[in-house]
């Protein structure tokens, strides 16, 4: 395995650092679930402290000069107590904010390496996409772990928010920020989302016929790729074939969380880092402090309002989601492109098409590699808040049909 991450986990530069040998410690008999993590490698994106170790947040800076934590974030604590094995830290855009750092190499796809892995979790989907490693820990503020998972032919989980403890883990928009995983194995995402939860999950029962909400707005996109539409297509007949009941929903209450994320991402961002952006510049790439500048244009009254909209709209959730087993959409309207675009570009604009209404909601959502051609496309699954094992079952029944 290290032999893997030198000879095609750093060409892809998605490493920051290996560790050998792994850290590691003995684990606890306390556990939930059926799968073990006991022995199962694992990568860290680089925002999540290590105990020991600084952390890197995509920004050159930091990676030579920030202190050696002191201790673990907690999420590395429970993963540690379950059994895992952390042999690398994985590369990122930098602090996850949507673009990459200029004097860091972008992480580039396994599938298809002119391309780049997405952005931000990168490195972990590429390593995971790559089959280096089984298991990977990722952020979502708005995509940050689907995406890259999407664009990398792989399984990218982002739970319930607040499910799994933020604790130093490097912010962005806390409202919004999730932690998450990557993996190639629903069971491990299981075993893995069981061993850090906050909350006691129970499993579900599913119905011999499960029902997904289709919001066909979203789906009909002017702006997708024809090919990831035709395929989606193809794969609700599919699914309809094999006892699966798909429904049209209305998408305004989607629509009323997307209007909330922009400005709530910006203005929390802002009130991270907006003090250092103006008195140390030269720490950030260009292209990061042009967004984070932006953040300075969004009034508290602006941020206030957008909170209020998604407070709204969290209280229509539950009966939009009522009878509904999961939503299914794709990931991206598009394949990888050759780098990950802004998120205030043309194109950056709306490759959180189908991701960032999830992060403001809060429900749990993965997404699935699909065959499609020239590369895999992801299929979205989104449920009910706090239902992350219903999801993860429906997510077993659908998986097996997406060949």
């Amino acid at each position: 395995m290290y032999e893997l991450l030198r000879s095609k986990g750093l060409p892809l530069h998605a490493i920051v650092e290996i560790f050998e040998p792994a850290i590691e410690r003995a684990p606890s008999s306390n556990r939930q679930g059926d799968v073990d993590l006991a022995g199962v490698t694992i990568a860290v994106k680089d925002m999540v402290a290590l105990k020991g170790h600084r952390r890197g947040n995509g920004n050159p800076v930091d990676m030579q000069s920030a202190p050696f934590e002191e201790r673990n974030a907690r999420v590395i604590d429970q993963l540690l107590d379950a059994g895992v094995k952390i042999v690398a830290t994985t590369s990122l855009l930098e602090y996850a904010a949507g673009a990459q750092h200029p004097d860091i190499p972008e992480t580039r796809n396994p599938l298809d390496t002119r391309l780049t892995a997405g952005g931000s979790s990168a490195g972990s989907a590429a390593l995971v996409g790559a089959g280096i490693i089984p298991l990977a820990v990722g952020t979502d503020t708005g995509g940050s772990i689907r995406i890259p998972a999407a664009y990398c032919g792989t399984i990218g989980f982002k739970p319930t928010s607040q499910l799994i403890s933020l604790d130093r883990v490097t912010a962005l928009a806390p409202t919004y920020d999730h932690l998450g995983f990557i993996s190639q194995s629903l069971d491990l995402i299981e075993a893995a989302l069981l061993a850090t939860t906050m909350v006691p999950l129970k499993k579900p029962e599913l119905s011999q016929r499960i029902r997904l909400g289709v919001p066909n707005y979203l789906v009909d996109d002017h702006r997708n790729d024809e090919r990831i539409t035709t395929r989606f297509r193809e794969i609700e007949d599919r699914l309809r074939a094999n006892g699966f009941e798909l429904v049209d929903i209305d998408a305004g209450v989607l629509e009323k969380f997307r209007s909330a994320f922009i400005d709530v991402v910006l203005y929390e961002a802002w009130e991270i880092y907006g003090a250092q952006v103006q008195s140390d510049p030269g720490h950030f790439g260009d292209e990061t402090r042009r967004l984070f500048l932006l953040g300075e244009a969004v009034t508290k009254e602006d941020y206030e309002e957008k909170i209020e909209i998604r407070r709204h709209a969290l209280v229509e959730l539950s009966e939009y989601m009522k009878g509904i087993d999961a939503l299914i959409m794709p990931t991206v309207p598009y394949f990888a492109p050759e780098t990950t675009p802004p998120i205030d570009s043309e194109l950056g604009s709306y490759e959180s098409l189908y991701t960032e209404i999830f992060n403001v909601s809060g429900q749990p959502a993965i997404t699935l590699p699909a065959r499609c051609e020239p590369l895999p496309m992801g299929i979205q699954l989104v449920g009910a808040l706090q239902a992350d094992l219903r999801l993860l079952e429906v997510a077993r029944r659908v998986l097996p049909l997406l060949g």
